[in-house]
């Protein structure tokens, strides 16, 4: 058979019926390629499969499903079908969900995931507003909490990335931009002076308040000098060159070498 036989026969197979979805695991299996493997021109990409399964039928078939069902095929498909566990069984074996509960999952990422942008965007804007969401997102380290801080984060690059490209290409916003971080820097720094100095002092006074000085306790004062003293060989770095070391580092990089040095 030819893969155009292949999605042929596949597309009349797709019925969710148990016989159907066998036939279409082995089909998807025969007539996709595995990364690994030479190339058969009578298989394609799983991208490729799915598209033409979902052309095919109107139905959902994502990348996601097609490799569960290639998967399915590899582990039970040399067994009779006596001996096979129905295709439910062996969804469940697999993924430790029930066909019906990965069907629903499959669903919703249809809806979401899969939808258009604006599909999307609404669905997160609900998701936002949902009692149950905000609740978990109020509790620091939870899965959806992790999602919002990873989102801002992200958010935040973007912004940035899109300031830096707006000043990029407006002189006088440039030059405003760089007023700033000079303001900036002045009050970075004028900060990290003053509060090196009430560290130093709430530590000596813990010291005078906490009896005879231990050398437990003068581990803790020796490591945070030793840590002091690196982000100080940095600000030393930075006062003598003005730049980073990245900044170094990336100059020599794209300037061949910095001295004409070979890099073997």
């Amino acid at each position: 058979m030819t893969y155009r036989d292949n999605v042929r026969a596949a597309v009349s197979a797709f019925d969710g019926a148990e016989k159907g979805n066998w036939e279409v695991a082995r089909l998807t299996a025969e007539s996709t390629y595995d990364l690994d493997a030479p190339r058969d021109p009578e298989r394609v990409t799983m991208a490729q499969w799915c598209a033409d399964i979902r052309d095919g039928t109107g139905k959902r078939f994502s990348q996601p499903t097609g490799a569960r069902y290639k998967k399915l095929w590899r582990r039970w498909g040399s067994l009779s079908v006596t001996d096979r566990p129905s295709f439910a069984e062996a969804v469940e074996q697999d993924v430790g969900k029930t066909l019906g509960e990965v069907q629903e999952a499959a669903s919703v990422r249809y809806v979401t995931i899969d939808a258009a942008p604006e599909t999307r965007r609404e669905v997160f804007r609900q998701l936002a507003a949902d009692s149950a969401v905000v609740e978990e997102a109020s509790e620091v380290g939870s899965p959806v909490s992790r999602a919002i801080s990873g989102l801002e984060h992200r958010a935040e690059r973007v912004r940035e990335e899109r300031r830096e490209r707006m000043a990029a290409a407006d002189p006088v916003m440039r030059h405003h931009e760089q007023e700033s971080a000079i303001a900036d820097l002045m009050g970075v720094c004028d900060r990290y002076a003053r509060d090196s100095e009430r560290v130093a002092k709430e530590i000596g006074d813990l010291l005078r308040r906490g009896g005879p000085i231990t050398e437990d306790r003068l581990f803790w004062v020796r490591q945070a000098a030793d840590r002091l003293r690196a982000v100080l060989d940095v600000l030393d770095g930075y006062a003598a060159a003005g730049k980073s070391d990245l900044d170094t580092f990336l100059g020599d990089v794209l300037s061949g070498g910095g001295r004409g040095q070979s890099h073997g």
